[in-house]
C-alpha cells in the first residue's frame, strides 16, 4: 500500500514539474526582440485595446463574448476601423532605430504628445502539448507609445512604454505613417448608427412636426391591445381608416438607421451650414426596456457651389443634420430616414 502511495506521489510530482517547466519556457521564449516590440502574433486572441493621448482623450475597445466589439463599455464599434487596427498590429514592423542625435528630440515629443497603446490578449496560465490551455486570463501583451509620422511618410516613431530607444515603425506595402490608426477619439471608433430596433422591441413612437402640427402623431404598441395610433391631440383619429399594412411597414423602418459623419463637439458649436437652430421635426422612440431615444432633425443650407439651389428648396434636399439625445450633430441622408419621416395622413388606407 505504501509503495502505491509513493508511486502516485512520484507521478504527481512529475506532472507538476512538467507543468512548471512548460510555463517557464513559454514565458522565457515569448520575450520580444526589436521586431516584436510592437507587432503582435497572428495567433494572438486580442481581447481589448486601450488608446490614450496626453490631452486625456481615451478609447477602450473590448471584444465581447459573441465576437462583437464595444467602445468604452457602451457603444457599438465601427468594424472597418477595428479591422484596420488589428491588421496594423499584426503586420507593422521595425525598420531601424532612430539615430542618437535625433532620439532626444523624438523622445521629448513622445513624452509630451505620444499616444499610449495597450494591447491585451487571452492567455492561459498553463499550456500543455497539443495546444491545450488551462486557466484563461486577460493579459497585457504590448504597451508602447506612438509618435509623429516621418516627414517622408515612410513610417512612424514608436518606443516601448518603459524604454528610451525609439524606432521607425512601418507597415509593409504602405508608403505612409500609421499614427492615424491609433487616434483616441470616440467619433472615429463609434459605429455610425442612430438607432436599430426590430418591431418587437418598440413600445411607442412619437412624431412632432414643427410646421405641420396636424400631421404629428403617437403610435403605441401594446402586447395585449395591439397597435394604437393617436393624433397630435392624443385622440384616436376620427373618420380615418388606418392601414395595418402601413403600420407594419413603418415599425420595420427603425431597424437600421445610420448617419454619414459625426461632428465632435458640435453640440456647443453647431455646424456653420445649419439653416436654422430650430428643428423641423422630432422622433421620440421608447423601447420595451423603457429606454427613450430622441432624434432631432435640422435643415442644412445648400452646398456653396449652388448646385442644389432651386425655386423649391432653400435647403439641401439630400442631407440634413441629426442630433441623437441632444448630442453632437451628425450629417445624415434623407433617403435613409425617409421611411420613418411619415405624416399621420400616410397611414390612411
Amino acid at each position: 500500500m505504501q509503495k502505491v502511495k509513493n508511486g502516485l506521489l512520484l507521478v504527481l510530482s512529475l506532472l507538476v514539474l512538467i507543468v512548471v517547466l512548460r510555463v517557464f519556457f513559454t514565458q522565457s521564449t515569448s520575450r520580444p526582440g526589436h521586431q516584436e516590440l510592437f507587432r503582435i502574433g497572428s495567433d494572438e486572441n486580442v481581447s481589448r485595446v486601450r488608446l490614450q493621448d496626453q490631452q486625456g482623450n481615451m478609447v477602450l475597445i473590448e471584444k465581447s463574448n459573441d465576437g462583437s466589439w464595444i467602445l468604452n463599455g457602451e457603444y457599438p464599434v465601427s468594424m472597418p476601423v477595428v479591422r484596420d487596427l488589428l491588421f496594423t498590429l499584426h503586420r507593422m514592423d521595425v525598420r531601424r532605430p532612430v539615430s542618437f542625435e535625433k532620439s532626444t528630440l523624438v523622445n521629448h515629443y513622445l513624452d509630451s504628445a505620444g499616444i499610449r497603446v495597450e494591447v491585451y490578449a487571452i492567455r492561459h496560465r498553463i499550456r500543455l502539448p497539443g495546444n491545450v490551455g488551462w486557466l484563461p486570463r486577460d493579459r497585457k501583451i504590448r504597451d508602447f507609445l506612438v509618435g509623429a509620422d516621418l516627414d517622408a511618410g515612410e513610417g512612424t516613431f514608436m518606443r516601448g512604454r518603459s524604454d528610451r530607444m525609439v524606432f521607425e515603425v512601418y507597415l509593409p506595402g504602405v508608403r505612409s505613417g500609421i499614427r492615424e490608426v491609433f487616434i483616441p477619439k470616440d467619433h472615429i471608433w463609434k459605429k455610425p448608427q442612430a438607432l436599430s430596433l426590430a418591431p418587437g422591441q418598440i413600445k411607442s413612437i412619437a412624431i412632432r412636426y414643427r410646421n405641420r402640427p396636424g400631421e404629428s402623431f403617437r403610435l403605441c404598441v401594446d402586447p395585449v391591445e395591439g397597435v394604437r395610433l393617436y393624433d397630435h391631440s392624443g385622440l384616436l383619429p376620427e373618420k380615418m381608416a388606418i392601414s395595418n399594412e402601413r403600420i407594419e411597414q413603418y415599425l420595420k423602418s427603425f431597424r437600421r438607421l445610420h448617419y454619414e459623419r459625426l461632428y465632435p463637439s458640435s453640440r456647443h458649436e453647431p455646424p456653420l451650414d445649419l439653416l436654422s437652430n430650430k428643428a423641423f421635426m422630432e422622433v421620440e422612440i421608447q423601447d420595451v426596456d423603457e429606454k427613450v431615444t430622441l432624434l432631432t432633425f435640422y435643415k442644412r443650407v445648400p452646398p456653396e457651389d449652388g448646385s442644389l439651389v432651386s425655386d423649391k428648396h432653400s435647403f439641401d434636399p439630400n442631407r440634413f443634420y441629426l442630433r441623437i439625445n441632444e448630442g453632437d450633430y451628425a450629417l445624415a441622408l434623407y433617403y435613409v430616414f425617409h421611411p420613418v419621416m411619415r405624416p399621420l395622413s400616410w397611414f390612411a388606407e
